[in-house]
């Protein structure tokens, strides 16, 4: 049996995503910028896909601008806001548990000592006491914060509506994006966006295509081409468009919020079921994560005594794939940077697997992941006890 659980590194095309994609290069391929009725029709197919895509968040298509994936969305954000502050007196405001993508540009682009790194708990929430010190010291210089929605690790949603609330009070003109690349079709976001000035998503995190992410921004006025050469994009992305990909995506999109709750509700129902199944066939276990406040297709499990990536390629020989954390992070054999964060204890951050999964998933697929899994980290326990 082939498993493929590992969801939250990029999740399989949706047939009709496929199709469209398919049919639009085949009839739809004209360049979107040509001046011809031909690519002004392709044009105008994309800006209705926009619109769809936009019922999610907010705004009309050039708020929506269109990039290669959730890493270029992100870091053309940074690179504005560090631009736009450039010999200011400004800080930078993040979390220790963000994607690599914010961490790394904000590393380049800013100042070390300009950078707050907002703490986690236990629970891999970020700190709002924290925050709250951080304001107390730098109000009116803080001039970006970026945070995720949910975090690519662990599955555990952020308190944002919180931390939104208080930054406006004490940072006012603070602009705030958030990487919303895990949460984007998984959870409902609109009420966290009319707060925020800008939101990343990626298309393949949610059965879309990959290589087509975008930049959801309140005010295009504040953001900076990270690309230059074409007035793709409002100016402020230049390449010719991949239209196929963004049909696909729109397609993806709407499937995604048609059956939101009931997925979530399928998604939970799995999450339930493998948690009891392998609490019942492994000792020594810990799941990591938050009740009520975690997308359900993100497990992230420990075995203590077990190296996860032996684990890992113990289980390949079976035909499941699972990670070890981040993809982005996952050929480093070293402990992630989000598990650091949380004082997850050695014996059991060496032993992390992440599972993710999507609604498709049958109980005799559950049933062969836990039989397998159970088999393996015996095993792996006997040897390192020789």
């Amino acid at each position: 049996m082939k498993l493929y659980l590992d969801h939250a590194a990029t999740s399989p095309i949706l047939d009709e995503s496929l199709r469209v994609m398919v049919d639009a290069y085949r009839e739809a391929y004209a360049n979107p910028s040509s001046a011809h009725s031909f690519g002004s029709d392709v044009e105008r197919r994309g800006k209705q896909a926009k619109k769809n895509i936009l019922k999610h968040l907010a705004g009309k298509p050039k708020n929506l601008i269109m990039t290669s994936g959730g890493t270029e969305a992100n870091n053309q954000m940074i690179y504005s806001q560090s631009v736009k502050s450039s010999g200011k007196a400004a800080c930078f405001l993040t979390s220790s548990i963000e994607h690599k993508s914010v961490l790394q540009p904000l590393e380049h682009w800013t100042p070390k000592e300009s950078v707050h790194l907002l703490k986690v708990g236990r629970t891999g929430q970020i700190s709002l006491e924290h925050l709250d010190e951080i304001l107390e010291k730098e109000g009116k210089r803080l001039t970006f914060v970026s945070l995720m929605h949910v975090n690519n690790e662990t599955g555990i949603i952020q308190p944002l509506q919180k931390a939104v609330e208080i930054i406006r009070h004490k940072s006012p003109e603070a602009f705030i994006h958030v990487d919303g690349v895990q949460a984007f079709g998984k959870i409902e976001v609109q009420d966290l966006i009319r707060s925020i000035d800008a939101y990343s998503i990626s298309a393949h995190k949610l059965r879309g295509p990959r290589g087509l992410g975008a930049l959801w921004i309140k005010n295009p006025d504040k953001l900076n081409p990270l690309l230059h050469g074409g007035d793709q994009e409002y100016g402020k992305r230049s390449g010719t468009q991949n239209s196929p990909a963004l049909l696909g995506f729109e397609k993806s999109v709407i499937k995604a919020y048609e059956n939101l709750h009931e997925n979530h509700q399928k998604r939970l129902a799995i999450r339930e079921t493998i948690i009891e199944e392998i609490k019942s066939s492994i000792r020594d276990t810990m799941v990591i994560e938050v009740k009520d406040q975690q997308v359900p297709g993100i497990l992230l499990i420990a075995f203590e005594g077990v190296k996860s990536e032996v684990l890992l390629h113990s289980l390949e020989t079976e035909g499941i794939y699972v990670s070890s954390g981040s993809a982005c992070a996952a050929r480093k054999d070293e402990i992630s940077h989000v598990l650091k964060a949380m004082e997850i204890p050695l014996e059991w951050a060496e032993g992390v697997l992440r599972i993710s999964f999507d609604e498709t998933m049958t109980t005799e697929q559950i049933l062969y992941l836990v039989e397998k899994l159970t088999e393996h980290v015996q095993k792996i326990r006997k040897w390192v006890k020789r």
